[in-house]
């Protein structure tokens, strides 16, 4: 081999060791420039679930469908009518107006003009009802009431039954909005309760305790009986009919969105 055949060999070597190179770094650019872009589009999602949250809720996540709620065939009171929503005793009464309010302030809550408007009007109302007794913000514009459909509302009260004063349930104007006013007989949200001087102080707003919550999510997604749930959210996490887990859908910061701090569940139509 003479001395320009050495070179050119030489050169193609090199020019091939260069773009070898180069290729290998363009991969790894593309790599760590999606794996970057995917740590911030991860940390601005609103709705995922905080890991040591995540960690408290059913483990089978892997593979969809792998955890379903019970189906039932049948409801056993269905010949009755149903009882009073929140209230399970007719020993015991909810708190006084002023006794709530203070009960609210302490907990650093606000109180929820959307049930003033319950209290005033009986029953949903339009959006701009609750105008009329608080300032605008999500609960205000879905006021709160107690309508459901009757089988979802004998439901409550069978969930209510066994965790006695300990929940508050509710539905609200359109819920969830993005479905008009469908959904809205057919779903509840269960907040936290309690007594306080023996008297029921639960409302809307006020967070579920983590251990409580969990034993009222299992009692809702193994309940044997009808209504069947469509979709039920807890901690973080949606269990939907036809699809099965996923992250907590987003929404407003003052819906709780996540929902760490009450459940929400929707039954069939």
């Amino acid at each position: 081999m003479n001395v320009l055949s050495l070179r050119r060999a030489t050169t193609t070597q090199m020019s091939q060791a260069v773009l070898a190179a180069a290729g290998i770094g363009a991969a790894l650019g593309v790599v760590g420039g999606c794996g970057l872009m995917w740590f911030f589009f991860r940390r601005r999602l609103p709705w995922k679930a905080p890991q040591e949250r995540r960690k408290e809720v059913p483990q089978q996540r892997s593979s969809r469908l792998a955890l379903a709620p019970s189906d039932g065939t049948y409801e056993p009171e269905a010949n009755t009518a149903p009882e009073r929503i929140n209230i399970v005793s007719d020993e015991i009464e909810a708190a006084a107006e002023e006794d709530l309010w203070r009960i609210i302030e302490q907990e650093g809550k606000v109180r929820e003009p959307e049930i003033e408007a319950y209290d005033e009007f009986g029953r949903a109302q339009s959006p701009s009802v609750a105008a009329t007794v608080g300032t605008e913000s999500y609960i205000d514009d879905y006021p709160t009431h107690f309508d459901f459909r009757a089988d979802v509302a004998r439901l409550v009260n069978r969930i209510q039954g066994q965790f006695p004063w300990q929940t508050f349930a509710n539905t609200y104007y359109m819920h969830p909005p993005v479905y008009g006013r469908t959904y809205e007989f057919v779903s509840v949200d269960f907040w936290g309760g309690g007594l306080w001087n023996g008297q029921y102080v639960g409302y809307r707003g006020k967070p579920i305790e983590i251990s409580l919550g969990h034993q009222v999510w299992n009692a809702l997604f193994y309940d044997e009986y009808l209504p069947n749930i469509h979709w039920i959210i807890w901690n973080g996490w949606m269990w939907t009919r036809g699809w099965g887990w996923d992250y907590s859908p987003p929404g407003p910061p003052d819906s709780d969105a996540g929902h760490y701090n009450h459940i929400h569940v929707t039954y069939v139509l």
